[in-house]
């Protein structure tokens, strides 16, 4: 199956962990984006940009069953069977995030109603009303589509951990008590991306100790 990834230059050292984490179930696609204004940083300038540019590629990429993560996931142990457990008889399964389908950590099968759902969900990104309104993200837009469609979908569950499904509010610097059967860790929630490797380089440390 294939896994992928994007980044921006600023969250490379991010990607170059993913990367080297449990993967190898996976065919590994990994690509870049411009930086433009928004340095990264969710809610800065240029970053409605930047998300529908991963959007873009989500849906260039999508010509099989796709797993996709954000940067700032790690891999911590094999994960492809837990995905599709987590995945059942539904045509896509997503890490919860609050009350929302989380667009950094989620597996689609290569349905027509899946590539529908994608190309809905880049077309709403370059829309001029989504491009005004302030606090409209790529997840803001994938769940509205989710609700709109009333589309199916599971939840990818307790091996799929970040900080809310952990704590369910944002990580300042607080331990973490990563489960011994987590799969894949998500630094979301979480402000910056020294923070983000942080949080990684906790869960790595946590997933070193539980094996030795």
């Amino acid at each position: 199956m294939k896994l992928l990834t994007f980044y921006s230059p600023s969250h490379e050292p991010l990607v170059r962990r993913l990367l080297a984490s449990r993967l190898e179930e996976f065919s590994v696609v990994c690509r870049q984006v411009p930086q433009g204004d928004s340095k990264g940083s969710y809610g800065a300038r240029g970053y409605k940009q930047l998300v529908h540019g991963k959007a873009s590629i989500i849906e260039e990429e999508f010509t099989e069953d796709l797993v996709f993560a954000d940067a700032d996931v790690v891999f911590l142990r094999p994960s492809l069977a837990a995905f599709v457990e987590d995945l059942g008889d539904a045509e896509c399964a997503f890490q919860r995030d609050a009350a929302d389908a989380c667009a950094g950590l989620f597996i689609l099968r290569y349905t027509q109603r899946c590539r529908a759902l994608v190309r809905s969900w880049v077309e709403m990104l370059a829309t001029p009303e989504y491009l005004v309104e302030s606090n409209a993200y790529d997840q803001d837009a994938l769940n509205r589509l989710l609700r709109a469609t009333r589309f199916p979908y599971a939840w990818l569950g307790p091996r799929f951990v970040n900080p809310w499904t952990l704590t369910g509010k944002h990580w300042d610097g607080q331990p973490l008590s990563i489960p011994a059967e987590t799969v894949a860790f998500h630094a979301n929630w979480c402000i910056g991306v020294d923070a983000k490797a942080r949080l990684l380089e906790m869960a790595s440390a946590a997933a070193h100790a539980d094996s030795d």
